[in-house]
């Protein structure tokens, strides 16, 4: 802390510092005193978020390398600076631009491309370049894709100084809902709510079988709830867990593959969600309550699904917990932390008595401090105050120019009418079948999610793909959270899967073996978006009571199906066993009444039956010793 703010010679890191900090301190006071108008609240996330990128990206070369990286840092500034101070002659001028903005606009298209690059690879910047290109060159194209065209005045008036843009409503959110919630998730960090979630999960389920599995289920859930990044979950939680599940026998790959598994549900659990929910209240004008909720239970579903494929892995090669001497007590455990759930109480509880989700977020904050401040340990100093600010305004620089970029994808998607085209497109490639159009809409977002954070893939796949689904009949929360499921899943399936590469190096195991054992290991993540689009009672959508039944039910079919793939439940299954639940995981989950509950009492007896015919092979193989 020390040599960050009050420097060693290492000058950049303290501009870099120090720029973070003021960029959070910018989102605090809008948030206390009302955001600023739209353009200059964007301008300003925008033009420090991407300057950041350039001064930490620069800081480790030569000094004659950083130069390029430092110029283009001071032109983002000034971008923001020139928008604060001109934003009334822009405003009187309506969208007409002077030679001087246009030439802003254009310099700001490329250093913006390139700090996608730098930030967060290459296919985004080359998806935004293929977009302006499709907006420049449509006189030309074939194929009924063909649209008047923009010349670069017009775009530059779109795409830069106007709100449809760069500047348009991905940013928007990035500036205010998710840069506020990404700071309430470094204060709990800083406040170490993140070392009491781990040691509660180590607490309760440590000693079970396959212990370690269940604790980055678990820790890997409850740090979903502060980090909406599935990687930063698998390098945080899986170089503790990852190491504890090899030590009882878990073969690396499939640690690895568990972790990966674990920290890709952290993105579907509220409250953070990747922090595309944010990005879906604004698309959807559904209430960010309404969207957590709905959310709740399939995630819910997809960790107990991770939860019981860990414990039957760890049944079949008979693999134990921890010992008891090496666990931290769930009552001590309790007892120091419990205070740290407050914060995520206080969030909720704003929500549901309808204060905004930005204003709620920001309350939550100073919450945080104050019940940190109850106990000596928790208690946050001023050097940790100023280290949880830069913190938050370095996390939220990829966020903010992968919704930079999805501005001009989404601007240029409204200005030539693409989206409208696509979304015909897609309809008729479907054959007027909702599902095929399902099965084309999951390959489509899982090649586009390989590349791509959640964010701008939810955004993207959000413009195009998404109104394609609504003109179907599919309700508009169903469809949304359909993408947004899809596009999460690319993170562990081949070639490119980045969570599983993450989690593969930490347990320097072969990425590929990884993501193959998270695919299979975790297939209930393909079949649950379909489950809530046919069964949209696991959205809370219709009667309470028709409600109760599907969940309790969904989580029967889960458990069925997941001995199905596993193949064991008490005992090796054997094919006839394997068809038969598969069969009844799908009876229990989308069937009638009539079939239902047949359904379940077959589960029920299959189970019942295999549990005892473990307790007769365990008498004979007693008596058969008693013998001996």
């Amino acid at each position: 802390m020390r040599e960050v703010f009050f420097g060693d010679g290492k000058w950049l890191e303290l501009v870099t510092s120090n720029l973070a900090i003021f960029s959070s301190i910018f989102a605090l006071y809008t948030g206390l005193f009302g955001e600023e108008v739209e353009l200059i609240q964007r301008g300003v996330h925008f033009g420090f978020s991407v300057a950041l990128i350039y001064f930490i990206t620069g800081k480790d070369s030569a000094w004659w390398k950083r130069v390029p990286s430092l110029l283009a840092a001071l032109v983002l500034l000034y971008s923001a600076a020139y928008i604060i101070f001109e934003y009334n002659n822009i405003m009187a001028r309506e969208g007409e631009l002077t030679t001087h903005e246009i030439t802003l606009g254009v310099i700001l298209f490329p250093l913006l491309l390139e700090a996608s690059r730098r930030s967060i690879g290459l296919t985004l910047p080359l998806v935004s370049l293929l977009f302006v290109a499709y907006a420049y060159f449509g006189p030309f194209l074939p194929f009924g894709l063909g649209h008047r065209g923009y010349d670069i005045e017009r775009l530059a008036s779109h795409l830069f100084l106007s709100t449809d843009g760069i500047y348009g409503t991905p940013l928007g959110v990035s500036a205010t809902f998710i840069f506020m919630f990404v700071l309430f998730g470094a204060f709990l960090q800083v406040s170490g709510a993140g070392e009491f979630l781990i040691n509660l999960a180590i607490a309760t389920t440590g000693r079970s079988r396959g212990g370690p599995a269940k604790i980055a289920v678990v820790s890997s859930a409850f740090f979903g709830t502060m980090s909406g990044s599935a990687i930063a979950n698998a390098s945080a939680t899986g170089t503790f867990t990852i190491p504890l599940m090899r030590r009882v026998g878990y073969k690396p790959h499939i640690a690895a593959s568990f972790e990966s598994l674990a920290s890709l549900g952290g993105q579907l659990m509220p409250p953070i969600m990747g922090s595309a929910a944010f990005v879906m209240v604004e698309f959807t004008q559904i209430a960010y309550l309404d969207i957590a909720a709905a959310a709740l239970f399939p995630g819910l579903l997809f960790f107990f699904s991770v939860f019981v494929i860990v414990d039957l892995e760890a049944a079949r090669n008979n693999l134990s917990g921890l010992p008891k001497s090496e666990l931290p007590s769930v009552r001590k455990t309790l007892n120091e932390g419990w205070m740290l759930f407050v914060p995520l109480v206080t969030l909720f509880t704003l929500l549901y008595l309808g204060y905004s989700t930005f204003m709620s977020a920001f309350w939550s904050i100073p919450t945080v401090i104050l019940v940190a401040a109850v106990k000596r340990a928790t208690r946050l100093s001023f050097p940790q105050f100023l280290e949880a600010l830069r913190k938050g305004g370095l996390a939220v620089t990829k966020i903010a120019v992968a919704c930079a970029c999805s501005g001009i994808i989404v601007g240029v998607a409204t200005l030539t009418g693409l989206a409208v085209d696509l979304s015909n497109l897609m309809i008729e490639l479907a054959g007027g079948s909702l599902f095929n159009l399902l099965l084309l809409t999951m390959v489509v977002s899982i090649i586009l999610g390989m590349g791509l954070p959640t964010v701008a893939c939810y955004i993207l796949l959000a413009v195009l793909v998404g109104p394609a689904l609504e003109q179907m009949g599919l309700s508009l929360l169903a469809s949304h959270l359909f993408i947004f499921y899809f596009g999460i899943v690319s993170g562990i399936t081949p070639p490119v899967a980045l969570v599983s590469y993450a989690a593969a190096g930490v347990a320097n195991t072969d990425a590929i073996k990884t993501s193959w054992a998270a695919c299979r290991l975790g297939i209930a993540i393909y079949i649950l978006p379909y489950a809530f689009v046919y069964v949209p009672e696991l959205l809370l959508i219709g009667e309470w009571h028709n409600v109760v039944i599907r969940i309790l039910l969904a989580f029967g079919s889960l458990y069925v199906f997941v001995a199905a793939i596993q193949g064991y439940l008490f005992v090796p299954l054997n094919i006839v066993h394997r068809l038969g639940f598969g069969c009844l995981a799908v009876c229990l989950l989308i069937a009638n009444v009539w079939i239902y509950l047949p359904a379940a009492a077959i589960a029920v007896i299959s189970v019942l039956f295999l549990r005892r015919s473990v307790g007769r092979t365990a008498e004979r193989t007693a008596d058969h010793s008693a013998r001996k």
